[in-house]
């Protein structure tokens, strides 16, 4: 996946309209990393996250992270797509920046949404998807207890990396015995017939 977005921050939240509460500031993102889509509509990412803080901020930087979190999609008949990020299960390290060697999860009280749900389509041959997120207000929790609200626009796109693959069927092999010739035969040694009396042993199919 390679997402590009811009993530607006407010420490003192947004108005119904969602216009910032100054101060604020706006961040724009790149994202690049792996989602990983089970069959039974369950999926896990890990993405690694880059940005910047611009003017009018109090100050400009620039910062790194590695973030996971959990999701559940549906694809439809006719090719739209929904994947809910699971904000609960969202987990950020700071790597780089004012910021390093710090965490982040967003709060997911009531009556904030506890998923950001992208939207999309995927192409014809299930190689390709197009998704976009809304306007969700949410808020994010620093591992200082430092609050900030914020509002995300992401366009993403992702493309399969590997075959689709069909679940794995375990066979397991039927079991037969090696003939054995156990008669003694005209001119067989007593050391020859005592081998040929030794059981045969049994090996899959």
């Amino acid at each position: 996946m390679v997402a590009m977005g811009t993530c607006l921050s407010s420490p003192n939240g947004f108005y119904p309209n969602r216009v910032a509460i100054e101060p604020s500031s706006s961040s724009p993102v790149v994202n690049r990393g792996i989602l990983a889509f089970e069959r039974n509509g369950t999926g896990r990412a890990r993405v690694t996250q880059t940005g910047l803080n611009v003017p009018p901020a109090a100050f400009s930087y620039s910062g790194s992270a590695e973030i996971s979190f959990d999701f559940t999609y549906a694809v439809m008949d006719d090719g739209t797509v929904t994947v809910d990020m699971l904000l609960a299960t969202y987990s950020a390290t700071y790597l780089t920046g004012p910021a390093a060697g710090m965490t982040a999860a967003f709060v997911t009280d009531p009556p904030l949404s506890p998923f950001w749900r992208w939207s999309g389509m995927i192409s014809e041959d299930r190689k390709t998807m197009l998704l976009s997120n809304g306007d969700t207000v949410s808020k994010v929790r620093l591992s200082t207890n430092a609050i900030s609200n914020v509002i995300c626009q992401f366009e993403r796109v992702l493309a399969r990396l590997g075959p689709e693959r069909a679940p794995r069927k375990v066979v397991i092999a039927p079991m037969r015995a090696l003939p054995c010739t156990c008669a003694r035969r005209p001119g067989r040694s007593a050391r020859s017939e005592a081998i040929a009396r030794t059981p045969c042993l049994p090996f899959p199919a």
